[in-house]
């Protein structure tokens, strides 16, 4: 829940800045937007499998007997 604020948080920042620096340009916003979130949104998967626990692979030989 607190990733997801923060990724609504940084985009309105984001889409306000894109819009300030455009001029008034609504499609560069929207696209800045949109960019802005599928970038924070994948940062977000990538870190959610980063702590995620790895698997453990148990090897084991076959009982030849």
């Amino acid at each position: 829940m607190n990733a997801l604020f923060l990724a609504i948080l940084y985009g309105v920042a984001s889409t306000m800045v894109i819009s300030d620096l455009s001029k008034g340009y609504i499609i560069i916003g929207v696209i800045g937007y949109i960019t802005t979130m599928v970038y924070t949104l994948d940062m977000i998967d990538k870190y959610k499998l980063a702590i995620a626990p790895k698997p453990h692979y148990v090897w084991t030989t076959p009982n030849l007997i």
